[in-house]
């Protein structure tokens, strides 16, 4: 099975993970066994809480660090309240009990989900429980306060004995779960959901290309489509309101356990490794960088015959590299006026070996006519452990070696391969800004066993060696991250959102040109002008067991809470020199209109 499958969820996360998740040690839960008894036969998707009145009251309270007025409208119209109003009863519902919304795939794929919520009302009968919608059908089940409310056809509630749908065992631990049982719609549409997953990745593009690269570009979403489609079993999240750290998990099961990434042991060794001073930490276990590897080995073929060979080889280089790299890589990044600042990290097998690799890679950017050309700085001190080049981007070489990701129509930039490709583009216009008057200067220095790879102020290299002669250091973001693992460790990152942006500001102040739509509403002149503190910390995980994969991201409320009400005090300082911009053109406008003979 390709590896695509493995690195797949990433793009998958960043879709689900807006909606649900959960922190810290995502263990599993399952459903109340009577209440399991009345979801129905088919049931493909199910949504499930411990406790309605605790989702409403750990949600408000969350929501009312960022909109009171929200806060108050959750209460008031909570999960509790909405089925109350579906109801004609006089008996308590039970909201201090759990409650679930199943769906039902019907015959065929375009066929709207047969929807039961199931729940619990005190001394539950037919008689004094009814549904207010005729389309809506009551199933009780007898001897406990258990009610199933469906769209579709009545049906009687499954004995003790018999087994319920997968999805209602197996769930991750948290206020809120949702499980998606994959397989079951694969084996229940076939050929039909890989033609929906690719009409949703196309985006509505129509099914022939203007011209040869717009059709490689949908034949690879084809074959993303069918990727997603038979790479993954089962679709896990969960959500955790935690008042200090509220996070969210999404754990994916693959059809086959060789797409599970493979964890590293060595990751809190690589963190503390890192250079501290930037606002993004990371460390991963190399499988990840492998499969990122593999995955751009997919867009080869969209590229076009003229650069397939070098890209290819370009891709070898990566592997081979990787091949050297013991553990796992550590990454500190961060962003300033002068462009990208990163400090990356790893224990390899041979300095010297590993350095010739890089070598050979420089030499190949001078051959391959990309737009990217490569000159060795001599190095004083340590020339045999250390390297340093200078890269210089020609941007306009770089649209000639790649028309298919600076010059694709609009038909094909719509779909799921086509922006991605599309963002392939960005990044050279963003190295090409990013380098000064000399270039960009790439540096590699080492300590016994230990490389560092350089980019930004020289001043990192001082934090770089610093961060090759720890010895037995920790680093406590990174840490914290890999506290909310369950399971042995594959990711572990965590970023300051407040530095990052000030940083990011700082760049499009500038480097106007690099966005001219956000330049001209001030983005980034409001960024740069945060306050610097307090952090903003978001920490990001993954870990896996034996058959499953998941990821991890919490919060620190009170510094995300503090950096978003920052933000909408610019936002309104922004807004308001705008409207009273607009107010002095258009009376400007007037006055010369009024001065026109």
């Amino acid at each position: 099975m390709s590896r695509f499958t493995r690195f797949a969820l990433v793009l998958c996360t960043v879709a689900l993970s807006v909606f649900v998740g959960q922190s810290a040690n995502a263990s599993s839960q399952k459903m109340d066994a009577d209440m399991a008894r009345l979801l129905p036969e088919g049931a493909a998707i199910v949504a499930y809480t411990p406790s309605m009145s605790k989702l409403t009251s750990e949600l408000s309270d969350i929501v009312k660090q960022f909109d009171q007025q929200a806060a108050g409208m959750l209460m008031f119209m909570g999960p509790q309240s909405l089925l109350s109003m579906q109801l004609k009863t006089t008996q308590k519902v039970r909201s201090d009990m759990p409650a679930a919304i199943a769906l039902t795939p019907g015959a065929n794929i375009g066929d709207t989900p047969e929807m039961t919520i199931i729940f619990a009302v005190n001394g539950a009968t037919a008689d004094n429980v009814k549904a207010n919608s005729k389309d809506m059908k009551m199933v009780f089940l007898e001897g406990t306060d258990w009610v199933a409310m469906t769209t579709g056809a009545a049906y009687q509630p499954r004995s003790a004995d018999q087994k319920a749908p997968s999805v209602a065992s197996k769930m991750l631990s948290g206020i809120l779960s949702v499980s998606i049982d994959q397989a079951m719609f694969r084996t229940k549409y076939g050929n039909a959901l890989e033609e929906q997953f690719y009409e949703a990745l196309s985006a509505g593009s129509s099914a022939a290309g203007s011209d040869a690269s717009d059709q490689r570009i949908l034949d690879l979403n084809k074959k993303i489509a069918t990727k997603l489609v038979n790479g993954f079993d089962r679709w896990d999240m969960s959500l955790n309101l935690d008042p200090q750290t509220p996070g969210w998990t999404v754990q994916y099961t693959p059809s086959s356990p060789d797409c599970v990434l493979q964890p590293s042991s060595d990751l809190a060794v690589v963190a503390g490794h890192l250079a501290t001073e930037l606002p993004m930490q990371m460390a991963m276990s190399t499988d990840v960088a492998v499969d990122m590897i593999d995955v751009a080995r997919m867009f080869v073929s969209a590229e076009g015959t003229a650069v397939e060979k070098s890209l290819s080889e370009y891709l070898d280089y990566g592997v081979e590299f990787l091949d050297q790299v013991s553990g796992g890589i550590g990454v500190s990044m961060g962003m300033s006026g002068d462009g990208m600042s990163l400090v990356q990290t790893m224990r390899v097998k041979d300095v010297a070996k590993t350095l010739s690799i890089v070598d050979g890679l420089m030499e190949f950017f001078n051959k391959a006519n990309w737009g990217i050309t490569s000159e060795a700085i001599p190095v004083t001190v340590g020339a045999s452990t250390s390297r340093a080049y200078r890269l210089k981007f020609d941007l306009e070489q770089m649209k000639k070696a790649f028309p298919a990701e600076f010059k694709m129509s609009e038909n094909a930039s719509n779909t799921l391969a086509g922006g991605m490709m599309q963002a392939d583009a960005q990044m050279g216009e963003l190295l090409n800004a990013m380098q000064g008057p000399d270039g960009m200067i790439v540096r590699f220095i080492s300590k016994d066993d230990w490389l560092a790879v350089v980019i930004g102020d020289a001043k990192l290299l001082g934090t770089a060696r610093r961060a090759l002669a720890m010895a037995g250091g920790s680093n406590a973001g990174v840490d914290r991250a890999l506290t909310s693992t369950d399971g042995s460790p594959v990711m572990a990152s965590s970023m300051d959102l407040r530095s990052v942006m000030i940083g990011m500001g700082k760049f499009l102040a500038a480097h106007p040109g690099l966005s001219k739509m956000m330049e001209e509403q001030g983005v980034g002149a409001m960024l740069a002008k945060l306050p610097a503190s307090p952090a903003a910390m978001v920490y990001m995980s993954s870990s896996s067991s034996e058959t499953a994969t998941r990821f991890t991201t919490m919060l620190d409320l009170s510094g995300v809470a503090a950096f978003n009400k920052d933000m909408d005090t610019l936002m309104a300082e922004q807004m308001k020199k705008m409207e009273e911009a607009q107010k002095a053109q258009k009376a400007k406008e007037k006055q010369e209109k009024a001065g026109t003979p």
